[in-house]
């Protein structure tokens, strides 16, 4: 397998870190737990969507450039990269290191999932106003995205193919859709501008996310 250094996740949490570049930013993979393993691999560079829309987080996307080869971390695997539409009720899995509940002081170290059916984005809109068709909907749920969940990965249970990144939505299942920029819908900006790392038949890796990075 080739060497993957390019990771993907959304554009929001790059306003400010931006003007503190000094301060450093690191991507640790080959954990499920933050106070134990694991590699911390560095940034060299971050390529934001040119169309982002912070006000409506419309190409809610970015690319991270890391120093090194994340393959070559043990306890690593890898997931395919969608490149389909995706279905309504089509199950999926969230995983993240957010909060279990809003009113929670601390985010967890321990990385966690929860499991969702894909929403039609008609239905979606039923929910929530504002939703553009380069974005995919869960269906409400007693679990959901919490704080500290955004930029996390949707990986479908079927085929463990990662089809969305978790862009925005009422936070910690408070009855309303989760939503997701769609893989699918920017997979020739991702190989424009990641090159032969990602196209639309390789492997991509699932901690390629911010769900696993972390700031120091």
């Amino acid at each position: 397998m080739g060497k993957i250094a390019t990771v993907f996740t959304k554009c929001r949490y790059f306003s400010l870190l931006f003007r503190n570049w000094s301060q450093g930013i690191y991507v640790v993979v080959g954990t499920n737990d933050l106070t134990m393993g694991g590699s911390h691999i560095s940034v060299q560079s971050i390529k934001i969507h040119e169309q982002y829309d912070n006000a409506t987080s419309k190409n809610n996307i970015a690319l991270i450039r890391t120093a090194s080869n994340i393959l070559s971390v043990p306890q690593t695997s890898t997931v395919a990269l969608g490149i389909a539409s995706t279905l309504p009720g089509q199950m999926c899995t969230l995983t993240g290191w957010g909060k279990e509940y809003l009113a929670m002081p601390l985010y967890s170290n321990i990385l966690r999932y929860a499991q969702f059916s894909v929403l039609s984005l008609d239905e979606c809109r039923w929910y929530l106003y504002g939703i553009h068709n380069s974005e995919i909907c869960t269906n409400p749920s007693t679990s959901g995205g919490c704080d500290g969940d955004n930029g996390g990965p949707l990986v479908t249970v079927a085929d463990n193919v990662q089809i969305g990144i978790l862009s925005r939505g009422v936070p910690c299942a408070m009855g309303k859709p989760d939503v997701y920029t769609n893989v699918a819908h920017y997979s020739n900006w991702i190989d424009q501008h990641s090159g032969s790392m990602i196209s639309a038949l390789s492997p991509f890796f699932l901690a390629l996310l911010l769900s696993s990075c972390c700031l120091m």
